[in-house]
């Protein structure tokens, strides 16, 4: 069985990997979308100017 310390230790290392999947996948997702003209930078500007409705 493992102790308290251990199971810390494991937890913290499973995070930082976990938020670094995370982040790559972002990378992975927005790269993917920007090629593709799925998310544009006007519609950015749009939700900045609270403007959410589709067009």
């Amino acid at each position: 069985m493992a102790t308290i310390q251990e199971l810390v230790v494991w937890l913290a290392q499973f995070l930082t990997d976990l938020r670094l999947i995370i982040f790559g996948l972002l990378i992975v997702l927005g790269t993917i979308f920007f090629s593709q003209k799925l998310v544009i930078p006007e519609l950015f500007k749009r939700w900045k100017n609270g403007d959410c409705h589709s067009v």
